[in-house]
Parts: C-alpha cells; sequence; structure tokens
C-alpha cells in the first residue's frame, strides 16, 4: 500500500508556530530517508484565530485524508495540533474508525471543564462530540459522536484534570 503524509503545520490556528513546526522538521528528516509524497494543509485566513482556524484547518485536512484514502493509499497525518483528529476522522468517514489516542494528555477537556481554554486539550472530547458541536457539524464526513451511541476508550490519561476525571462516566472510560 502506498502511505502518502499529509503534513499539518498549526499550533491553535497559527501556521509553523510552536507544535506547528514539529511536523516540517520529521518530514525534512523522512525525505532524507526516501521521497515520500508529501501534501501539506494550507489555509489563508487574514485574521487567525484559534477555534476557528483550528475547524478550517480540520476541514480541510478532512477533504484531503478522504481524497487518498479514496484513492487506496494510506493518509499518514503529521499534525501540530491535537484537534487535527477532528479532521482525520472526518476524512475517514464510516465506518467510524476507532480511536487509540497515546497522549501525554487526556485531551478529554470541554470549554466548560477547562481551566487554561486550550483547544488541543479539547481534541478528543471534540472527537467523540462531547463539545464544540457546531464547529463540529461543519466537517463533512464526521462520524457519528460517541453521544450517538460510539464508545471511546483510553488506556490511561495521566494528566487529565480532576474536573474531567469526575465528569467522566461510561461509555467514556
Amino acid at each position: 500500500m502506498r502511505t502518502q503524509i499529509i503534513q499539518v503545520p498549526y499550533d491553535s490556528g497559527y501556521k509553523d508556530y510552536r507544535m506547528g513546526r514539529g511536523p516540517g522538521h520529521i518530514v525534512r528528516h523522512l525525505k532524507a530517508e526516501k521521497n515520500f509524497p508529501v501534501d501539506e494543509v494550507e489555509v489563508h485566513d487574514r485574521f487567525a484565530l484559534e477555534v476557528g482556524t483550528s475547524f478550517a484547518v480540520a476541514r480541510q485536512l478532512a477533504e484531503k485524508v478522504c481524497n487518498v484514502a479514496g484513492s487506496g493509499a494510506f493518509p499518514l497525518v503529521l499534525a501540530g495540533g491535537c484537534i487535527s483528529c477532528v479532521g482525520t476522522l472526518a476524512g475517514l468517514g464510516a465506518p467510524p474508525p476507532a480511536i487509540i489516542w497515546l497522549d501525554a494528555h487526556g485531551d478529554f477537556n470541554t470549554p466548560e471543564t477547562t481551566i487554561s481554554g486550550f483547544l488541543d486539550g479539547m481534541g478528543l472530547a471534540t472527537a467523540v462530540g462531547r463539545c464544540w458541536g457546531k464547529p463540529r457539524s461543519h466537517c463533512p464526513r464526521l462520524p457519528p459522536s460517541a453521544r450517538e451511541g460510539r464508545r471511546s476508550w483510553w488506556a490511561h490519561a495521566s494528566s487529565m484534570s480532576m474536573s474531567v476525571r469526575c465528569s467522566t462516566v461510561p461509555p467514556f472510560v
């Protein structure tokens, strides 16, 4: 199977900023080893906004993932932010894939439970439909949310805030 790299160099709605620089670094080193095809998400917002631009990135990523998967290739998404999972899942479409969340943080906060307000701290919660319903609904082909009968599991999330741990009940285990 052919692999197609999709580079998402965004963090908090800003291109090539903080964690958004990571995908480019990985791509440069991969290309030194083998010439993998690389496509990049690029959003042209006059005013970058954390929430608005992040969901614009998710929509564009969804289209790229859908096109790559539809061609029979494997879409390898290299992203600088956890909210990119929304675009990846939307691009894969139905049937909804399983989510294996490997991160130092649970990323299961919502606007109501977060202390920092950091959007990437809400990545998994957004992906499973726990928050950001309106912007999430504008991502084409996003699979049904956990609240619509799907289950989400994590093995361990050591730095999950107490408010999230206390408010999380099955099927969010």
